[in-house]
């Protein structure tokens, strides 16, 4: 009964007639499970839920098991709570683990991310935040991505860059010079690559984001070579997409005769789609190369990280999201 205490707060308690004591610990622990949907710093909270309910449920068995026997029926619906509360958290609640850098300095390799899956049903997604999706050219995969755009605005990316609806995203260097461990995954191995390091405040979020030093090529959107919207089909490793979920946009000219690093062509977000950037921009696979994405393929709102296995896995990166 200990056991099934820490896995259903307030079941032990319910059987020995503790009823005010078994509800408390129910009602507690289905409190923490719905918390977590709003911030990540209450999943320990949840977890220490569990364990002091399981160890408080051993004491009060030891101490007041009554010879009329156990009380079963108020068992039952103390189980039935902690039921409620495990299909909420599965409904509502999932977790990813990050393999690439396309997120850095955000979310690094080996994070293991919660995703809110139920705020999306009534709150839209805004510019800014972190999301979790299903990846358009093959939606087996699951991609996270920053929303930089939503239906109807303009996209465009002139020399590290971003423009949203004409409007350059307030853009601050944060070191010249930057190092971070990437993960090779044909020789399975850590290597160091050099970036730049820049801070971005998009309606009110601010974020790092990487980008490639000055004497690296620019990943600048729309390719001005290359004028058509992007697309599965460009995708080297997925010419043959399993099922294909893409949104085109459209591709708009603006003046003639603009400097390289100012809006020339942009990007127009179709109505009921989104455009999904990686944080690290020289060395993300996203919306400026398989274009926008269904806000039916969003899985959900990207919380926190709550451990990393990663190179050294570590309990350090719990709660960063910057």
């Amino acid at each position: 009964m200990v056991i099934a205490s820490l896995l259903v707060p307030g079941f032990g308690q319910a059987l020995v007639h503790r009823r005010v004591r078994a509800i408390a610990w129910a009602v507690a622990a289905l409190a923490a499970v719905f918390g977590i949907v709003w911030t990540i710093y209450l999943f320990p909270v949840t977890l220490l839920v569990h364990v002091a309910a399981a160890v408080d449920a051993r004491v009060v068995l030891r101490r007041d098991a009554r010879p009329g026997g156990l009380d079963r029926m108020f068992g039952a619906i103390v189980f039935v709570i902690g039921a409620v509360g495990a299909g909420f958290a599965n409904m509502a609640l999932q977790t990813f683990t990050v393999p690439t850098s396309s997120m850095y300095p955000t979310i690094e390799i080996g994070d293991r991310i919660y995703v809110d899956k139920l705020t999306k049903l009534w709150r839209p997604i805004e510019r800014g935040e972190l999301i979790a999706l299903r990846y358009p050219c093959d939606p087996r995969l699951t991609y996270i991505k920053r929303v930089v755009a939503v239906g109807g605005d303009t996209v465009e990316i002139r020399c590290d860059v971003l423009y949203v609806n004409g409007k350059a995203v307030p853009h601050t260097l944060v070191a010249k010079e930057w190092e971070y461990e990437d993960r090779d995954p044909e020789v399975h191995a850590w290597i160091r690559k050099q970036v730049s390091r820049w801070h971005e405040e998009l309606d009110g979020r601010g974020y790092d984001v990487f980008e490639g030093l000055a004497e690296q090529s620019g990943r600048d959107f729309p390719m001005l070579d290359r004028p058509f919207s992007p697309g599965c089909a460009d995708q080297s490793m997925f010419q043959h997409p399993v099922q294909t979920h893409e949104v085109k946009g459209e591709l708009v000219r603006m003046t003639t005769g603009a400097g390289a690093c100012e809006p020339q062509l942009h990007y127009v977000v179709p109505k009921g789609a989104l455009f999904g950037l990686g944080d690290n921009r020289y060395n993300a696979n996203d919306s400026r190369f398989w274009g926008a994405f269904s806000e039916n393929d969003v899985i959900g709102r990207v919380i926190g990280v709550w451990w990393n296995d990663g190179q050294g896995g570590t309990l350090g990166r719990f709660g960063t999201l910057r």
